[in-house]
């Protein structure tokens, strides 16, 4: 399996959204998103970083944020 690296990342406070740039089998590209937000917890003295597809209301905006630059990314890849 080849390790593809995504075609963008945007970042608004502990969100982040990855854009992945894809082809189907008749070769027709298309794209696909992930938002996690990003949080850490400290475990002995060791922060760990940890990702997250739950949201709390105070990341709403944030979610809004990068999924408003992930649209406008993908729609003028699209034209």
């Amino acid at each position: 399996m080849e390790n593809k690296k995504p075609s963008i990342k945007y970042r608004a406070g502990t969100v982040t959204a990855t854009v992945w740039k894809n082809e189907n089998k008749e070769g027709k590209t298309f794209f696909s998103v992930d938002v996690v937000r990003n949080y850490t917890t400290e475990e002995n003295d060791t922060v760990k970083w940890h990702k997250s597809s739950s949201f709390n209301t105070k990341d709403l905006a944030d979610v809004m944020i990068v999924t408003r630059k992930v649209q406008e990314y993908i729609r003028l890849k699209e034209e």
